[in-house]
C-alpha cells in the first residue's frame, strides 16, 4: 500500500523543465521577433502598388455655363511608394487633387489615364500615379440660367379639437434665386421645402426648414433655408342673415318667398369682436340668379358671392329659395 500511494502523488505533482529548456525558448521568442522586425521593415523599405481613393475638384470651368453631368466627386488612383509611405496614409489627412478643366480638357473630354504626371505632382512627394480610374471624364455643358421662383412649403398637419388655420402661412424669404443649366432653370415653377409635420396644434407654429434640392442636376441656391411662421388659432361659429340679391331679365316676373339668408360661418377666437361690428354682414353678398330657376320645384339656387377672408368655411342655409310667378 505504501508503494501505491507514492506513486499516485508523483503523477500528480507539477513537472519541472529544466532550467536550459526555459533560456531556450527565451533566446527563440527574441531572436523571431527580431526576424519579424526586420522581414517588415525590408517589406516596407520595397515598392508597393497600392489603390487610393483621392478627392477632385473641378477647376476654371468655361464663364457662363455649367456643368449639366454627374461628375465623380473622386478619383481611384493607383500609386506606387514605398511601404513605409502608404503606411503614412492611414494616418494623414485625406488627399484632394485638382483638375484645370479649361486647360486639359479636349472637346469636352479629358483623359485621366494619359496623364499620370499631372496627378503626381500634386501628390506627397515619393508617390507616383501609375493609373487613375475612371480613365476618361466627359463633360457636357449648358447655357447657365438664373431667376427668382417661389417656395412652396409642404405641411402635414393634424389640429386639435376646434383649432384650424387662421390665415395665410407666412414664409420669408417667399421666393429663392435658383441658378444652373438653362434647360432645366426655365422648367421650374417652385421649390419645395422639407416636410413639416404637427399633430394635435393648437397655437401658432414657426421655424426654420430646409429647401429641397433636387439632387443631380447641378442647381444652386441663394440660400438653403427659409423661415415660416403658421397662424393658429381656436375657431367659433356663428352666423349673419344676409340680403339676397335677385339678377333677372325685365321680361321674368318672378316674387321670392324669402328675402334674406343665413350664411353660417367659423370664425377665429381673436375675431369675435367682429360678431359685434354692425358693417360685417355688409362685407358678406348672396345673389338669386334667374339662371338657376328649378321650374319643377319652384326654387332658385343661391350663391354666395362675396365673403370676408375671416369667415372659414361659409355655407348658406338655405341655400334655395322658393318663388312664384307675377302675371
Amino acid at each position: 500500500m505504501k508503494l501505491h500511494e507514492n506513486h499516485s502523488n508523483s503523477f500528480w505533482q507539477p513537472r519541472k523543465w529544466p532550467v536550459n529548456r526555459k533560456k531556450n525558448l527565451g533566446i527563440f521568442m527574441f531572436s523571431f521577433l527580431l526576424a519579424s522586425l526586420f522581414w517588415t521593415s525590408a517589406a516596407l523599405s520595397e515598392k508597393h502598388l497600392a489603390s487610393i481613393d483621392v478627392a477632385v475638384d473641378y477647376q476654371n470651368l468655361p464663364k457662363d455655363k455649367v456643368v449639366t453631368n454627374r461628375l465623380p466627386t473622386h478619383l481611384e488612383f493607383g500609386v506606387m511608394a514605398s511601404g513605409w509611405q502608404l503606411l503614412q496614409t492611414y494616418f494623414s489627412d485625406p488627399w484632394r487633387v485638382s483638375i484645370d478643366v479649361d486647360r486639359r480638357s479636349v472637346n469636352n473630354m479629358f483623359t485621366t489615364n494619359a496623364e499620370p504626371e499631372y496627378f503626381s505632382k500634386q501628390l506627397p512627394d515619393g508617390f507616383e500615379v501609375k493609373y487613375v480610374n475612371p480613365g476618361v471624364l466627359y463633360f457636357e455643358f449648358d447655357n447657365s440660367n438664373s431667376k427668382y421662383i417661389k417656395v412652396k412649403l409642404n405641411t402635414a398637419l393634424h389640429f386639435a379639437a376646434l383649432y384650424e388655420l387662421a390665415g395665410p402661412i407666412i414664409i420669408k424669404p417667399d421666393s429663392i434665386l435658383i441658378s444652373g443649366p438653362g434647360r432645366i432653370v426655365d422648367t421650374l415653377t417652385y421649390i419645395p421645402t422639407q416636410m413639416v409635420k404637427a399633430d394635435k396644434l393648437d397655437q401658432s407654429l414657426s421655424g426654420i426648414v430646409k429647401l429641397q434640392l433636387p439632387e443631380g442636376l447641378n442647381l444652386t441656391l441663394s440660400q438653403n433655408t427659409v423661415s415660416y411662421t403658421i397662424p393658429v388659432d381656436q375657431f367659433t361659429e356663428s352666423y349673419f342673415q344676409i340680403p339676397i340679391h335677385w339678377i333677372s331679365a325685365d321680361s321674368q316676373q318672378i316674387q321670392l318667398l324669402s328675402n334674406k339668408v343665413q350664411v353660417y360661418f367659423q370664425l377665429p377666437m381673436q375675431k369675435i369682436k367682429l360678431l359685434k361690428d354692425k358693417k360685417s354682414p355688409s362685407h358678406f353678398r348672396v345673389i338669386a340668379d334667374v339662371n338657376n330657376i328649378n321650374s319643377q320645384t319652384m326654387e332658385i339656387g343661391l350663391e354666395l358671392k362675396k365673403y370676408p377672408s375671416w369667415a372659414h368655411k361659409p355655407r348658406l342655409v338655405p341655400d334655395k329659395v322658393s318663388f312664384l310667378y307675377q302675371y
